[in-house]
Order: structure tokens, then sequence, then C-alpha cells
């Protein structure tokens, strides 16, 4: 996949699950570089990972939103 069909699947993923949240594009698009670079395969392993570091912080309950959000983008992508 391109770069910019990449970056609209980011985008339109974002709006879907974080518009009008402080949770930003740019974080959702980090987020989902370091989670691959994690290796994280399931929600546990995830939310168990420590994200010393990011840049950011996120609530237990952005953290699930965040998972999610990666998985809607994972089924987006194939």
């Amino acid at each position: 996949m391109g770069i910019e069909k990449r970056d609209k699947l980011i985008c339109e993923t974002w709006r879907r699950s974080f518009e009008g949240t402080a949770i930003t594009e740019r974080m959702f698009r980090s987020e989902i570089d370091w989670y691959k670079d994690q290796m994280l395969f399931d929600q546990v392993a995830y939310l168990d990972a420590e994200r010393r570091g990011r840049g950011f912080r996120l609530s237990s309950d952005q953290r699930k939103q965040m998972y999610d959000a990666i998985a809607q983008y994972q089924k987006r992508l194939q």
C-alpha cells in the first residue's frame, strides 16, 4: 500500500474513533507504528505493554479505545 492510501486510511479511522477527543491524528499514527514495531498481537499484550518514552500518556480507557481503532485500521488494510 502506498503512503497516500495509508495516510487516507489512518485519517478516516482516526475520524471515526477520535475526532473531537484529545487524541490527535499524529498520536494515532504514532501509536500504530509503535504497535507494529512492538509486534503486539492481541489486546491483552497491548494493554500490558510498557509505553514509557512514547511522548504522550493514555489512560486505561484511551488505551482500550486506541486498541479498538488500531484493530479497525488493520481490518480495513485487509
